[in-house]
This record gives structure tokens, C-alpha cells and sequence, in this order.
């Protein structure tokens, strides 16, 4: 049987865009979260009419609409104009963040960082609020940092309520990448009361494996804007911004594409949490969305850009492609990047939403304006699927002839499988492939787990001295071992076993590779972790072709 391609209709609509003339008139506009209460879709973002970051007069704006494309007229949230009962007029609002509490009460956390302040408002229609001051900050880091709630909060299948938060040290201006902790806002009541997690903190560069000597001024990475998910077994996950590069240069070459998410476990509802690890997944410095459980107990979705830090240069102009990640399980690990969630060109990023009835609610910065989108349908996870990547050029689907060509090292078609085949004792991805046409001396076939650990490529490289296309199997460290000789133009099927604790790769049947050691249940045909080049676009240089209805996955 043919496995599905998941193709899925994203729409787009502006939720506000400046106009000359039209008040109010907001030329930065950032960090939307946006929610679906009482019958009603509601958008908040911080906003000025300077057109820059956290200067005087940045406040939080709300704006309402019925169907998610018409909006009304922004308004200050927090403050008398919105007829909030006990406003807040200070002029250093950031980052509101929503829980929708059983659609009864509408919760908003958010902060006036220059004030040190930070607050939980409720509503309970949405539309007329009253703010509650909370603590701070965690008492173990009292007085040394501001809580600054950064993303949308979980609601937890048990009925608690998490806001994420960044937690910047005091100061006159809050220094992103110099941000060792992070915690959680908790309510357990209803929103009665709320209390603080203990801090979440950054592993350190020398456990990474790099000289801390060489890393001037930063022993560790860098926290940023965390965002909440709660796994099937009811433990909660945070993938995490890494920002430590973000304010300094000399940071540069430090920074890998697969140290940019962090992540992180709890095990007592989000109470503490262990120190946070680098996820298997190239992305930039940015922050990300994440919802779990929307095709099944344990599937996890993230929206979040699928390029690469500093291509072409640093933050934030290498903000392209917010792109949607599926995994069949909540292993950040095992995400898999797929559609493009923005209009075409252009940068996007800072994305939040919601799922709901069947469908991806989302909004995000978008030069200048807030954007949302709408992904319907969400994945269906009851099956394997495959899942073209939008944020990589050089794919082309030919659903007419029943192929997928690969022009460029790092088009990729990724190979979703489900929660069983994901957790079963064996699983086989198998696919018939050609080598087309060819320019460049390697090119990457199939993809398996991740990047510097637990994983491997296999590709075809060419050999002058023997004049043959050789089948190569190039581990994680960059070790290559020659397993097979390929031919032009002629057909091979290419099967890749994962064992609990083995590898196997058969070419035509014949198993050319059996490799102990741990392998992430993670395919991907093409070149997952390839570095693309700028600018995009380039016309496609060679080919290989898969033959779509031979894709095959198994379990055992």
C-alpha cells in the first residue's frame, strides 16, 4: 500500500498590519500568543509606535475576531482604555501568554520587566480583566532575576496550569544570552493562587564537550522563552531556546544548528527539572511551539524555522522557513521538519497556537505585523507516512509519475512512523531508488537518527580512481565505511532495519551492513542534515528518484 503524503491547505490572514493614517498606528509589533475562548479567537502582542524593542511606551495590545480573519482594532490590554478593573499603565509590558481555563475563566501571564513585576490577569470574558501580582521570581533566585513569561501556558490533562518563563537577571536591560535559568508559573487550583517551579538550568559548554577556556565570558548555554508540553505517560516536557550566541560574536563559531533547542523533563508535573540537553534537530536562535496529543496520546507537533544559525547572517536574519515538526512520540529528538506555515518569501518567526477540531491555529511575527495561519488537516498518525520538508529546495513530488525526485544534498522526504512501530523490538524503512543523473562526487540517499549521536547517512559517492558510484554508510562522527557498488540508471531497493541495539542495511536484499549500537527511530530519505546553501533556489544539479508507491515500513 502506498504510504500517504502529508500535503496539508495552510491559509493565511493578518491579524494586525500598520497603516498610515489608521490608529493605533504600531510599527513593532512581537511575541503573539493567541487562543480560542467562549466562542471567540483572541490575539495579544506586545506593540509601539516607535518601531523598536522594549523602549518606552511598548505596552500589550489585544485584538478579538469571530473567524479568525477579521479582526478588530488593537487595544491596550492591561490598562483603563480596555476597561481593565485595576489597570496597569506602565509602558514596559511584554509577552502575554494565555490558558484557557474550561472556557470559563481566561488566564494572561505577562510582565513589566523594567518595573520587576510580573503578573497573572484573568477574565471572564476575554474582554474586561483585572490583573493579580505574583512573585517575582523563584525564592531560590530572589532578587537576582525577573520572572518573564514567555509562551503559550499548558493546561494539563489533571487540570494544572503551567506558564513557561524566561527568568533574566536584574538589570537595567535584560542580555538574552546571558540567561542560566528558566522556570514555570503553577496553579493547581484554578488559578486561586500560583507559585513557582525551581529553576530549570543550562548545561554547561565543557559538558558539550568544548573548552570552556575558549569561550570567553559564558560558561553556559543560554535559556531563553521555554515552551511546555505534557507527554502521554503525564510527564511534562520544555524545549527551550539555546540564545547564547545571540549577543556575542565571539560565540559564533561555538554555535552548531543542533544545539539551538534545548530539552528538558519533569517527572512531578513540572515542579523540577533535571538540567537541559541539545535536541537531534537543526534549527536557529529563535523561539519555538509545541503541542502534544493531537493525533493520538503521545504525538508531538512544533512549529519553529527549519534553517540554519547565522545563514546567511546572524539574528535575526536567518529567521526562514517556519516550518511544522512532527513526531509519532514526544521525543523532541525524533521530529521530523515538513510544511512551510508562512507565505511564501520572507521571514517569520515567534509562532504560538492552539489545536482544535482538527485544525493548527497559528500566529506569529511577520515583518512588521502579526500574521496568523491556519494548518488543516493536522497529521494522522494512525499510519506511517511521508512528509515532504518545505524548508529545503530541490524536492519535487511527482505524484503523476509516481516519484519523488532529489535534486539537491539536502532535499528530504522524512518517513513519519507511528507510536507503535516507533517502540517495537525492529523497524524497517525500504524504498526503490535510481541514480538518475549526477554531478557532484556524494550525494545522501537515506537518513537515519541523529545528527552527531545515534545515527548515520547512507550515500552514493563516486570513485575516479575505480570509475564506479559506490553505496557509503557515513556514521555520526563522519567515519565512512564502503558497503556495495551502484550502477547508473538501474534500480536498487535499499531496506534499513533498526534494532534495539543493532543496524542492518540490505541493498536488492543482500545485507551489506550489520552495525551494533543504538540507532534514534528517525528516517528521512535525502540529506536530513545537510547544510543548504544562500541564496535558495538554486536549479537542481543532479537527481536521484525515489519510487513513491515502494516505500515500505515494517515492525516487529
Amino acid at each position: 500500500m502506498t504510504l500517504p503524503i502529508y500535503d496539508p491547505e495552510v491559509s493565511y490572514n493578518p491579524i494586525y498590519c500598520p497603516r498610515n493614517g489608521k490608529k493605533p498606528y504600531l510599527r513593532y509589533n512581537h511575541d503573539v500568543d493567541i487562543v480560542r475562548f467562549q466562542g471567540k479567537f483572541l490575539a495579544s502582542w506586545n506593540a509601539n509606535e516607535t518601531g523598536a524593542e522594549g523602549v518606552p511606551g511598548q505596552f500589550n495590545f489585544l485584538s478579538v475576531s469571530e473567524d479568525f480573519i477579521h479582526w478588530s482594532t488593537p487595544v491596550k490590554l492591561f490598562t483603563a482604555a480596555a476597561g481593565c478593573r485595576n489597570p496597569v499603565e506602565s509602558d514596559n509590558q511584554w509577552q502575554p501568554a494565555f490558558i484557557n481555563w474550561r472556557d470559563e475563566t481566561l488566564f494572561c501571564a505577562w510582565c513589566d520587566y523594567k518595573a520587576r513585576r510580573t503578573f497573572v490577569a484573568h477574565s471572564s470574558d476575554g474582554l474586561h480583566w483585572e490583573n493579580v501580582e505574583v512573585p517575582a521570581a523563584p525564592p531560590e533566585l530572589e532578587g537576582q532575576v525577573v520572572g518573564f513569561p514567555t509562551n503559550h501556558g499548558l493546561l494539563t490533562s489533571d487540570g494544572a496550569m503551567l506558564f513557561p518563563a524566561s527568568l533574566p537577571y536584574v538589570a537595567d536591560q535584560y542580555v538574552v544570552g546571558d540567561t542560566r535559568y528558566a522556570a514555570h508559573l503553577i496553579s493547581r487550583d484554578g488559578g486561586k493562587s500560583w507559585h513557582w517551579s525551581r529553576p530549570a538550568e543550562a548545561v554547561g559548554w565543557e559538558e558539550l564537550g568544548e573548552d570552556p577556556e575558549r569561550l570567553p565570558g559564558a560558561k553556559y548555554l543560554g535559556l531563553w522563552e521555554p515552551m511546555l508540553f505534557e507527554q502521554g505517560n503525564g510527564r511534562i516536557g520544555m524545549l527551550i531556546r539555546n540564545s547564547s550566541s545571540q549577543d556575542n560574536r565571539e560565540l559564533d563559531p561555538f554555535m552548531k544548528p543542533h544545539w539551538m533547542i534545548l530539552y528538558a523533563e519533569s517527572a512531578d508535573g513540572g515542579e523540577s527539572w533535571p538540567k537541559c540537553r541539545p535536541v537531534e534537530v537543526d534549527s536557529i536562535i529563535c523561539r519555538n511551539y509545541a503541542v502534544s496529543r493531537t493525533g493520538g496520546p503521545d504525538t508531538l507537533l512544533m512549529v519553529m524555522n527549519d534553517w540554519v544559525v547565522n545563514l546567511p547572517s546572524r539574528i535575526d536574519q536567518d529567521r526562514y522557513f517556519l516550518s511544522l515538526y512532527a513526531s509519532p512520540v514526544c521525543e523532541p529528538d525524533l521530529l521530523l521538519p515538513g510544511p512551510v506555515v508562512q507565505p511564501a518569501g520572507g521571514r517569520a518567526f515567534y509562532p504560538n497556537g492552539f489545536a482544535h477540531d482538527g485544525k493548527l491555529y497559528l500566529a506569529y511575527t511577520y515583518p512588521n505585523s502579526i500574521m496568523g495561519a491556519v494548518v488543516q488537516e493536522l497529521p494522522d498518525f494512525s499510519g506511517p507516512f511521508l512528509m515532504p520538508r518545505g524548508g529545503r529546495t530541490g524536492l519535487i513530488v511527482d505524484r503523476k509519475c509516481g516519484v519523488a525526485r532529489f535534486g539537491h544534498r539536502w532535499a528530504t522526504l522524512g518517513v513519519v512512523l507511528t507510536e507503535s512501530q516507533t517502540r517495537a523490538d525492529a523497524v524497517t524503512v525500504s524504498g526503490e531508488l535510481e541514480l538518475f543523473y549526477r554531478r557532484e562526487e556524494d550525494f545522501p540517499l537515506l537518513t537515519v537518527g541523529g545528527k552527531t549521536r545515534d545515527g548515520g547517512t547512507l550515500l552514493t559517492e563516486w570513485c575516479p580512481e575505480r570509475a564506479q558510484d559506490l553505496l557509503v554508510f557515513r556514521d555520526a562522527s563522519g567515519e565512512k565505511l564502503e558497503l556495495a557498488v551502484l550502477e547508473m540508471r538501474k534500480a536498487f531497493r535499499l531496506a534499513v532495519t533498526l534494532e534495539r541495539d543493532r543496524l542492518l542495511v540490505r541493498l536488492d536484499g543482500e545485507t551489506v551492513l550489520d552495525r551494533p549500537g543504538r540507532v534514534l527511530r528517525k528516517f528521512a530519505f535525502g540529506g536530513l542534515y545537510e547544510t543548504p546553501e544562500w541564496p535558495v533556489g538554486r536549479a537542481m544539479v543532479q537527481e536521484v528518484r525515489l519510487k513513491l508507491d515502494s516505500v515500505e515500513v515494517s515492525a516487529r
